[in-house]
C-alpha cells in the first residue's frame, strides 16, 4: 500500500532540499507587526534573530522575496525560529515556500542565536508552509512538515521529518517523505467509485514513529493499519508494518 501512495504523491509533490551558506539577509516582509504581536516567543526569537533587519518598502513589496516570521518551536534546552522566504499567498502557483532555520539559546531571560541553517527545504504551494509539528526521534529535537499537493481532482499528502545536529535542518529517509493520503474522489463524476485513504501519525515515548492508515481503495478494498518507524542513524525504517507498507498490484 505504502509504495503506492508513494507512487501517487511523486507526481504532485515537489520537494527541494538545499542548504546555503549564510548571507545578507533579505528586509523584512511588509506588514507583519500582528503576525508577531499574536504570539509573544515568535516576536522574541524574530527580533533577538534579525536585530537589525529593515522592512521591505516599495509597490512590489508584498510580492517580493522577504523574511517572513512563519513560527517559533519552544524546546527544552533552545528555541528555533523558522521563517518563509516570501509572504504566505504572494508567491506564483505551485511555488513552493522556501523555509529558514535560526537556532536561539537562552542566555538567562533573553534569547541568543547559535546558529542558522537558511533554506533547509522548500514545501507547500503559493509560498505557504502547512503544518510544522515539533518532534523528538532518539537524541535529537526536529519537526515534521506535513505537505499536500492537488491536480486535477487529486490530492496526495506526506509528512517530511527533519532533525537538528549542529545548528543544520537534516531530512531523514526517505527523503521523499511518508505518506499519508491520498484520494482521487474530486476527480471522478456519475458516482464513480474512487480511492480515498487518509492517515493519522504520532510519535510514541520510545521516539518511534507511527503511521496508521484507514480507508478505501477504488476496488473497494480496505487500506487499514498502523506502520511504525524507528530512527537508524539518518533514516527512519520500518520495524513493524512491513505487509502493510508492501507493493501491491493495482486493482
Amino acid at each position: 500500500m505504502l509504495k503506492r501512495l508513494v507512487f501517487a504523491a511523486a507526481g504532485l509533490l515537489l520537494a527541494h532540499h538545499s542548504a546555503q551558506a549564510e548571507g545578507n539577509p533579505l528586509p523584512l516582509c511588509p506588514g507583519i507587526a500582528q503576525v508577531m504581536a499574536a504570539d509573544p516567543l515568535l516576536r522574541d526569537a524574530f527580533k533577538a534573530a534579525y536585530p537589525n533587519i529593515a522592512e521591505r518598502k516599495g509597490k512590489k513589496a508584498v510580492s517580493e522575496p522577504c523574511v517572513y516570521p512563519f513560527q517559533a518551536i519552544l524546546y527544552e534546552s533552545a528555541v528555533v525560529l523558522l521563517t518563509l522566504g516570501q509572504i504566505p499567498g504572494e508567491a506564483c502557483h505551485s511555488c513552493g515556500a522556501k523555509i529558514s532555520a535560526v537556532f536561539l539559546q537562552w542566555n538567562g531571560s533573553a534569547l541568543t542565536p547559535v546558529g542558522r541553517h537558511d533554506e533547509f527545504t522548500e514545501t507547500g504551494t503559493f509560498g505557504s508552509a502547512r503544518v510544522v509539528t515539533p518532534i523528538r526521534l532518539g537524541a535529537d529535537d526536529g519537526v515534521v512538515l506535513q505537505e499536500s499537493g492537488t491536480f486535477q481532482g487529486i490530492t496526495s499528502s506526506s509528512i517530511r521529518p527533519f532533525v537538528f545536529q549542529g545548528e543544520q535542518a537534516k531530512p531523514l529517509e526517505p527523503q521523499e517523505g511518508i505518506p499519508s493520503g491520498f484520494t482521487d474522489c474530486g476527480a471522478k463524476v456519475d458516482g464513480k467509485r474512487c480511492s480515498d485513504i487518509d492517515a493519522t501519525w504520532w510519535v510514541d515515548p520510545g521516539g518511534r514513529l507511527l503511521v496508521t492508515y484507514s480507508g478505501t481503495w477504488v476496488d473497494k478494498s480496505k487500506a487499514f493499519g498502523t506502520v511504525v518507524y524507528k530512527r537508524k542513524g539518518d533514516a527512519l525504517v520500518i520495524v513493524s508494518g512491513a505487509k502493510i507498507a508492501a507493493d501491491r498490484n493495482e486493482p
